[in-house]
């Protein structure tokens, strides 16, 4: 009998051939730090990518993002996969997803989406030589995410701008991230969008993501329960 991990490992291939991967949890850094079944780590990816070798890729996110160091590794892997990746927002790609999702060749986003850009946070412990240190490694990761984001900025757009919203915490429709970056939008889904609510505080998030987390919030606990039991998760 297969383990869920190698059912989570299996390569699912879509009618059009392409293999797809989702991140549908938190962005964590190992498999220690996967609370969840959907928790996406470096070294899962890697294990994924190598059985998809030479496909080209459907990356589909709903994820509130997680660890910085993890999300660069997995978009250097994914930039260095040997086919064409196709990221698609199903709900919402924020923080360190955000830089999944605008690292892949093309970003599909349905206008009932979201996505959210912040300089890192974390907390941190000692004395003030600690904290300096820490600000320090805080705006490297913040410099780290910003080489991502200017990737994928549309004609016109300056790096200032880009960090000027990431300075703020920005929210952004569908509509507005095209604005900023290279984002394909589509009409909504007729299905309403579940949200993905992580550990981190989303009380800046605007009220159509709260309302939409509070009325999807059920069905996405419902829909993840009946993928385990079949084992379709990637």
């Amino acid at each position: 009998m297969k383990s869920n991990l190698d059912k989570l490992l299996q390569i699912r291939n879509l009618s059009n051939g392409h293999a797809a991967l989702y991140f549908y949890g938190e962005i964590v850094d190992d498999w220690y730090g996967a609370w969840n079944v959907e928790d996406q780590y470096p070294e899962r990816i890697r294990l994924f990518l190598k059985e998809a070798a030479g496909k080209d890729l459907d990356v589909f996110i709903n994820s509130p993002g997680g660890s910085v160091f993890a999300a660069m590794a997995i978009v250097n892997m994914l930039r260095r996969h040997d086919g064409t990746t196709t990221c698609y927002v199903d709900g919402l790609a924020a923080s360190s997803a955000s830089a999944i999702a605008l690292c892949c060749n093309k970003v599909v986003m349905p206008k009932n989406t979201f996505l959210m850009i912040h300089k890192a946070w974390s907390i941190a412990i000692g004395n003030s030589e600690d904290f300096i240190r820490y600000a320090e490694l805080l705006e490297k990761c913040d410099e780290g995410i910003l080489t991502v984001y200017e990737g994928k900025m549309r004609s016109g757009i300056s790096l200032d701008q880009i960090k000027a919203i990431a300075d703020a915490e920005t929210w952004l429709t569908a509509h507005e991230a095209s604005q900023y970056f290279d984002i394909e939008v589509t009409e909504a889904s007729v299905k309403p969008a579940a949200f993905a609510v992580g550990k981190g505080n989303i009380s800046s998030a605007p009220q159509a993501v709260k309302d939409a987390v509070e009325l999807a919030l059920e069905t996405e606990r419902i829909r993840l329960l009946n993928m385990r039991k079949e084992g379709d998760v990637s």
